[in-house]
């Protein structure tokens, strides 16, 4: 569920933050972001964080380690390096542990996907405690909920992140993948039939102000049919 904003567009903050003074200052914040659009944070160590819409975490740096919670939604991280206190981005039961490097992680309703654009990032979940996908530069991994499957596959450097510019470019994504993507920027929720469709293949580019063009260019790309609900949610269904 997304988070109700008083105004739409506004960016809601409530930080809680303690300086104690380098080394290892301690440091709290929550942050709920708009509804559309991203935003930029610069931490007290020196990482730069990007917060995509509709997005949820809370950051909770101490002496030993720096943790962000991605509660909801997308960020991408330029992290400064310290090696006496790695950063884990935690978001469900998903891991994520660097030292110093550059990645993004979107954690939605059926997927957490982790991009790497640079360094070097250990991912982990719960479920699979005894394997760490080990990810450089360029690369992903995707942990499918319902499926328990993690799958890991190499992207173009410009891919990671890209929603930063406000256009998504996509390649031979699966059509759940880019659904549980899309949802981040459109106040109803996109539901897939049961069936083959959610493996469908689909290519093309995303204008995250209008997603609604994309869903309604689907079925002159796939052989499925959109239909608009009463709450404003849309489902897709194969075309018979």
């Amino acid at each position: 569920l997304r988070p109700a904003l008083a105004v739409a567009a506004a960016l809601v903050c409530a930080v809680l933050a303690f300086n104690l003074g380098p080394p290892g200052a301690l440091y709290q914040q929550h942050i709920q972001a708009q509804t559309k659009g991203s935003r930029q944070f610069d931490l007290p160590d020196g990482s730069r964080l990007f917060v995509n819409a509709n997005t949820r975490l809370r950051i909770d740096f101490d002496r030993q380690q720096r943790t962000v919670y991605l509660d909801q939604g997308q960020l991408y991280l330029e992290v400064a390096p310290d090696k006496e206190r790695p950063l884990l981005v935690q978001a469900g039961e998903a891991t994520v542990r660097v030292v110093g490097t550059a990645f993004d992680v979107r954690r939605g309703a059926r997927q957490l996907v982790v991009s790497v654009a640079h360094g070097q990032v250990a991912f982990a979940t719960d479920r699979r405690k005894d394997t760490v996908q080990m990810l450089g530069a360029s690369q992903r991994a995707t942990w499918d909920y319902a499926r328990g499957t993690l799958r890991q596959q190499t992207v173009n450097p410009e891919e990671v992140a890209d929603w930063r510019s406000g256009h998504l470019s996509f390649r031979n994504r699966e059509l759940a993948s880019l659904i549980d993507e899309l949802e981040l920027y459109r106040p109803g929720s996109v539901l897939l039939a049961d069936g083959p469709l959610t493996r469908y293949k689909v290519s093309g580019s995303l204008d995250i102000n209008d997603p609604d063009a994309l869903i309604k260019a689907l079925p002159a790309l796939l052989p499925v049919k959109t239909v608009a609900q009463a709450d404003g949610s849309v489902r897709i269904e194969n075309r018979n």
